[in-house]
């Protein structure tokens, strides 16, 4: 029959046109999966990229380190002055540390002060002060349980070296900033204030000069700084005197 073949023929076509639409429909969604997947890759990569991009900025600039009182005063601003005074107020040795000390054999502190603690700072310099009240109460408490003290003037005015602990760490430190007669002043402020006092047994004029400094220069200063404490009533046979080389190496030429 021939209607029946030809229509046979033509559902066979159907089901061939069907087949081939369903071909082309999952081909085409294969196309657009991996076209999305792709798309996925690209943003992710682009994600990754940004990342890394900022860590690199992050470590090509970063945040600068501080590393002295005259850099925190920089950073702090017009709250460093609150800010310091808390935190030396919470540094403070208490009875319980002056009990720790003494149980591993110490009778002896010394206590490390910048210029400015003691007269404020001045050329401009970026400190706060001055804070002797805070040394006060340290010399009270030292004696109280029974401690000798050392008072160090560990950062001169102009600073003795271009190292952080001066208070101020200045690569282009040279000797003629350390401006050493207002440092004699300040060593008179502290001799005169503290003579009295029976625990102080030494003071200590520098922290550490700087290897460059000149060595007759330097002992002539030291000279200074000896008759200007003893001028102030820290006697010899009470108070020593504590003058730093710091290169072991200078020593002989300290001594000639």
């Amino acid at each position: 029959n021939e209607d029946d073949w030809d229509g046979e023929q033509a559902q066979e076509g159907d089901e061939e046109e069907d087949e081939e639409n369903e071909e082309g429909e999952e081909d085409g969604q294969d196309e657009e999966d991996a076209e999305n997947h792709e798309g996925e890759q690209e943003r992710v990569q682009g994600d990754e990229g940004d990342e890394g991009d900022e860590q690199q900025r992050g470590a090509e600039a970063p945040e600068e380190a501080v590393e002295d009182e005259h850099g925190v005063c920089l950073h702090l601003g017009t709250k460093s002055a609150a800010v310091l005074e808390q935190h030396r107020k919470e540094r403070q040795l208490r009875k319980e540390d002056f009990a720790w000390l003494k149980q591993r054999g110490f009778n002896a502190v010394r206590v490390p002060l910048g210029y400015w603690i003691v007269t404020g700072p001045t050329h401009g310099d970026l400190f706060v002060g001055p804070a002797l009240h805070h040394v006060d109460q340290l010399v009270e408490s030292a004696s109280k349980h029974g401690f000798q003290v050392v008072l160090d003037l560990h950062g001169n005015p102009g600073g003795e070296s271009s190292a952080t602990p001066c208070g101020h760490k200045d690569n282009s430190w040279r000797e003629d900033r350390w401006r050493r007669g207002e440092a004699l002043q300040v060593l008179t402020v502290l001799a005169k204030r503290y003579c009295k006092e029976d625990c102080v047994a030494g003071i200590q004029v520098a922290n550490e000069p700087d290897q460059t400094c000149n060595m007759h220069a330097l002992c002539d200063w030291y000279e200074r700084a000896i008759e200007v404490i003893r001028r102030a009533g820290m006697d010899a046979g009470r108070v020593a005197i504590i003058l730093p080389v710091y290169w072991y190496d200078r020593l002989e030429e300290f001594v000639c």
